[in-house]
């Protein structure tokens, strides 16, 4: 993901790796979105970080972030599209470019 920011030239793009809980929390405060792009993510606790935060958030639609994200409770099922929530986007688990469709979706928004 370092590369591919690098290549697009985008700006404000920060990778920061593990941080304790203070951390997360002021550097989320500043964020304007939450990417969650994981493979696995049991719980979904940092989709909750981001909401909390009050800014939208991507998040890939396997494990417990669906469960989180899905507040209207509608049918997401198939787990190669894309949804629109109330509180952010759900992509397909490795797709690229559904990530880059939920950022434009976004800042039309």
């Amino acid at each position: 993901m370092k590369e591919q920011a690098e290549r697009l030239g985008l700006q404000n793009t920060h990778f920061v790796g593990r941080k304790n809980t203070d951390e997360v929390r002021r550097i989320q405060s500043l964020s304007d979105v939450s990417v969650i792009p994981s493979r696995n993510e049991p719980f979904g606790l940092v989709v909750i970080e981001g909401m909390a935060c009050g800014h939208p958030v991507i998040g890939t639609n396997s494990g417990g972030i669906p469960g989180i994200m899905n507040v209207n409770k509608e049918d997401i099922s198939d787990k190669s599209k894309t949804y629109v929530t109330p509180v952010g986007v759900l992509v397909p688990m490795d797709d690229s470019q559904a990530l880059d469709v939920a950022f434009i979706f976004l800042k039309k928004k």
